[in-house]
């Protein structure tokens, strides 16, 4: 695979033109297909690193992910059973700031995937200067077998809270439970 820097072309959806994102699109456009998303975003990496003259101490440290984290959850099924599913996090990289990076429900989530998006959103922050870190999160079931509880937190291992909430919130949906207001003396 040959790839060749050309001029930035016009700006695209608000996207700044640089070099790196010349080369940004350029690999985009070049991968696809060799045998999953880790091996093209190692492919990518291995490419924009020659094509930039990366430091080879810097290649190394982003060549693998910061840290990695596999947990087995409990998961309650509509018929009630309880079974154990594969959760996992991925940080690529924290050195331009905290991780970012949501969870993915996906019966076919697995750790090397992970990677690659976390991998993938470490880039992606940097070309748009954010002050974000990559990180990636994934669990392996698939959302449509299961309850709506189960997927959004509760499950045989996490009971729900009893007290209502007397917190503002600035999300859509209230927080269940929330510390009781001090009382003052008097």
């Amino acid at each position: 695979m040959t790839l060749t820097l050309s001029p930035p072309s016009t700006a695209h959806h608000g996207m700044v033109d640089s070099p790196a994102a010349a080369i940004a699109a350029r690999l985009h456009r070049s991968g696809g297909g060799r045998g999953g998303a880790l091996s093209d975003a190692r492919a990518q990496f291995e490419a924009a690193s020659r094509l930039l003259g990366l430091d080879p101490a810097l290649h190394a440290v982003l060549s693998v992910p910061h840290r990695e984290l596999t947990v087995m959850l409990p998961t309650r099924l509509p018929d009630g059973s309880t079974v154990m599913v594969a959760g996992h996090r991925v940080q690529h990289s924290l050195a331009r700031g905290p991780g970012k990076g949501g969870i993915r429900f996906s019966a076919r989530a697995d750790l090397d995937t992970v990677r690659a998006l976390a991998m993938w959103m470490t880039w992606k922050c940097a070309l748009f200067d954010l002050p974000f870190g990559g990180a990636k999160g994934a669990i392996a079931v698939d959302p449509a077998g299961l309850e709506t509880a189960s997927t959004s937190g509760s499950s045989a291992a996490t009971p729900a809270p009893s007290r209502p909430s007397r917190a503002p919130t600035s999300t859509s949906r209230p927080p269940t439970w929330a510390p009781a207001p001090p009382r003052w003396p008097g």
